[in-house]
């Protein structure tokens, strides 16, 4: 069988939304009445899992496979020792239209072409996984010196976020503060999320302390005083590099979710804030052009001959880096003016 993945439309707004209409016995909230019990899919995916699995219906994938709907159900298991216990992707259930569930077992996830290409990891195991790693450190580090962070949520979509590294590949992303009310970023988490394993998690220790995403929403407000705030909301603030500068890209949405109101990049060390409109497609062109082109104001308590020396060096800095571009693109675009001149010519000798 071959995987039919619909067209990926997430950059743009208003969003290119691809409805697909198929008639299935099971939907994920709905009950049959027998004359014993009430029947669930829930139920039935137990049935054909065992008891020992937890389904994980909140993380559930539709793709189309065939031309034909197709619910994909995560399974939580646990791997024991002695004195710990981590929980396991176990496999997954497949719920046809036609009210078949069948179990695939992890194992066999890797070689079935039905997941090929999707984050197979569940977002609710990597929640867990990081949350479990803080005790690493040993109970007396945890409890007494509290060498540990926290996973703080901004909106209501909660950590992770799911991004697309450069290489193609799929990463739960986290972003941990220390705990108590120093509300600064200390690491960046990546858990593979196509992974059946994640394996090792990928810590990034940021050099120096940064503004955290618990305290984005602060920034975003400050920076739109005349926003009806009661009927929006700050959602998703996404760790974002842009030419070697970390950015907490956020969007802010209307309260029901159903219009995007406008993008925000909060610059995480200074905190000044970057307002992207919601039209068109979002390219990284566009997120530079609107980082140069904009004149934010300075963070709240900014301000000396320190911090003007410092934003100017970083103008500087962001300058070069632009110059250095625009010199790549001007070489690129003259190769390509030479190559099409030989073209033409070749073209009209041979014709």
């Amino acid at each position: 069988p071959h995987v039919v993945q619909p067209p990926h439309h997430g950059d743009r707004y208003p969003p290119l939304v691809r409805l697909v209409a198929r008639p299935v016995v099971w939907g994920l909230h709905n009950m049959r009445p027998t004359p014993f019990y009430i029947d669930t899919l829930e139920r039935r995916v137990v049935l054909a899992s065992g008891l020992r699995l937890r389904p994980l219906p909140e993380d559930n994938m539709q793709v189309l496979i065939g031309g034909r709907l197709v619910t994909l159900i995560p399974l939580e298991g646990w791997r024991r020792g002695l004195l710990w216990s981590l929980p396991v992707l176990a496999g997954y259930a497949v719920v046809h239209e036609d009210g078949r569930v069948e179990y695939v077992p992890a194992a066999r996830l890797a070689g079935d072409p039905r997941f090929r290409g999707l984050p197979l990891y569940p977002e609710a195991l990597a929640r867990r996984l990081v949350e479990l790693r803080r005790y690493s450190v040993g109970l007396i580090q945890f409890y007494l010196y509290h060498n540990t962070y926290v996973i703080r949520d901004v909106g209501t979509n909660p950590q992770p976020y799911l991004e697309l590294a450069g290489n193609g590949s799929l990463y739960w992303v986290f972003v941990a503060e220390p705990p108590g009310e120093t509300y600064s970023a200390r690491f960046i988490i990546y858990v593979p999320a196509e992974a059946v394993e994640p394996g090792g998690l990928r810590f990034y220790r940021l050099p120096r302390p940064v503004i955290g995403v618990s305290r984005v929403a602060s920034y975003v407000k400050q920076a739109h005083p005349n926003y009806d705030w009661a009927q929006l909301s700050i959602e998703e603030p996404m760790p974002t590099i842009v030419d070697g500068r970390l950015y907490w890209k956020a969007t802010v949405t209307t309260r029901d979710h159903r219009g995007l109101v406008s993008v925000e990049l909060v610059d995480a060390e200074t905190g000044t804030v970057t307002s992207i409109p919601a039209r068109g497609v979002l390219t990284p062109s566009r997120l530079r052009a609107a980082l140069v082109n904009a004149t934010p104001a300075p963070a709240a308590g900014g301000g000396g001959l320190d911090a003007v020396m410092e934003r100017v060096d970083r103008l500087e800095q962001r300058v070069d880096s632009l110059m250095r571009q625009l010199e790549e693109l001007k070489r690129e675009l003259e190769e390509l003016r030479t190559l099409l001149a030989e073209l033409n010519t070749s073209s009209t000798g041979g014709g």
